[in-house]
């Protein structure tokens, strides 16, 4: 059974609706035995030919209307891959926090159990407003899409053990910035 509430799972499906008019492919998954949230998936296209699409996942953190007044948080998660090689988490937390320091969006992030990178982001949502919600939305899904294009090859890299995090940045686009 979900425990997202009533009016979220309205505001996940008007996002749906609006994501859906503008050409994405989104679905909602209901919440279960595993994970008790409903989340909106979105399918994002695959950043380079040969790389496989991903997903962005957009929840309301369940059992926060209590504590908050007139405002809902909505999470952003983007699983980005699974696995790693060995001895890389050093060199993976080391290439994470560089450029989690200057994105224009945090962020970037390494959970040890499942050896999942991924991308998270959490936004304060107004109740109740609907338009102004939606675009801040598709503006964030937007800036996730262009993070993620940017900056998942060097994190594979990174993670299947082929680069270290410094050889990682070596030629990327925004190399000045953070070597």
């Amino acid at each position: 059974m979900s425990v997202t509430s009533v009016t979220h799972k309205r505001v996940l499906g008007h996002f749906r609706n609006m994501l859906s008019a503008e050409g994405f492919k989104v679905s909602v998954a209901p919440g279960g035995s595993t994970v008790p949230y409903d989340a909106l998936v979105i399918e994002m296209e695959a950043p380079a030919e040969g790389e496989p699409s991903w997903q962005i996942e957009l929840s309301f953190l369940p059992f926060m209307e209590e504590q908050l007044e007139n405002v809902s948080i909505l999470q952003f998660f983007a699983p980005l891959s699974v696995g790693l090689a060995e001895n890389v988490e050093n060199e993976l937390n080391w290439l994470i926090t560089r450029v989690n320091t200057k994105l224009p969006l945090v962020g970037f992030g390494f959970l040890e159990e499942g050896k999942v990178v991924y991308f998270k982001h959490n936004a304060v949502l107004l109740n109740n407003a609907q338009t102004g919600n939606y675009q801040q939305v598709r503006e964030i899904v937007t800036m996730i899409g262009f993070l993620v294009t940017n900056f998942r090859t060097a994190l594979h890299a990174v993670a299947n053990g082929e680069k270290s995090g410094r050889e990682a940045l070596v030629g990327h686009p925004f190399e000045q910035l953070y070597l």
